[in-house]
């Protein structure tokens, strides 16, 4: 099991990504959207503030590559950035449910 991380810089994005997620079963319960500020060090030595979108959900781990063709046949060029973090442990009880409820692989 993994936390599948998305980073767009557009709202709409994420949401599409959030319900795209949900509605094929590829996400465990709830995809959770952040708001954050993303500081990039620009080519003059100064920062530039911009509002970044951060999507996290519990998925199976073998899903990560279905998920991310989805995002590249989507999205091609304007993909998201998208990394995982392993879970460690997770209760028995919504453990059993994400392996029976999410897409078969």
């Amino acid at each position: 099991m993994i936390t599948i991380h998305i980073i767009t810089n557009s709202e709409t994005q994420a949401t599409q990504i959030a319900e795209w997620m949900l509605r094929e079963k590829l996400v465990y319960q709830n995809v959770d959207i952040d708001y954050q500020d993303t500081f990039v060090l620009n080519d003059h030595g100064k920062l530039d503030k911009s509002k970044t979108f951060k999507l996290q959900a519990r998925t199976k781990a073998l899903l990560f590559a279905t998920i991310e063709e989805g995002l590249m046949s989507k999205y091609g060029s304007n993909s998201p950035f998208l990394y995982s973090t392993p879970i460690v442990g997770m209760d028995s009880v919504r453990s059993k449910e994400l392996v029976e409820t999410l897409m078969k692989v």
